[in-house]
């Protein structure tokens, strides 16, 4: 059975810009992008509202892949008001669809994954798996 956790005692959000994600993740080897608000700001070339957390996207398939890189920080499922601490070697439950990244040393909330299903190749929208195309028709790559 899982633990969960009540998020709101064990950090805050002190999210990373894009660009520290960018640096963080340059040598991850996984396929991601900028989710969320951040996305349509950066395709508008202009931070248009401040921005509480920093979304990014990856394919499920990569969720090993990730979390080795970010092997620092500690990983939590979240989805449905749950907040599940995610110990090594762990895979988030198939129900949850997105991972926070803490920084228990800043005591901060780092970064949103969203877990999409799809691969390196082809993305495929989590709400209707019949949706999907090549990923470098979806993802702006820059």
């Amino acid at each position: 059975m899982a633990v969960k956790t009540n998020w709101e005692t064990i950090a805050e959000w002190k999210a990373w810009h894009p660009s520290e994600v960018a640096i963080r993740l340059r040598d991850a080897g996984i396929p991601w992008c900028i989710a969320g608000g951040w996305s349509l700001d950066i395709w508008r070339g202009q931070e248009t509202r401040p921005h509480e957390d920093t979304e990014i996207a990856i394919p499920r398939t990569c969720f090993s892949t990730i979390r080795s890189h970010l092997s620092e920080f500690r990983l939590f499922a979240v989805g449905n008001g749950d907040v599940i601490p995610l110990p090594p070697e762990t895979q988030p439950p198939t129900d949850k669809h997105q991972v926070w990244v803490q920084d228990e040393a800043a005591h901060a909330w780092r970064l949103d994954i969203f877990l999409e299903p799809g691969d390196a190749e082809t993305w495929v929208f989590r709400r209707n798996e019949l949706i999907r195309a090549p990923r470098t028709k979806i993802v702006a790559i820059s």
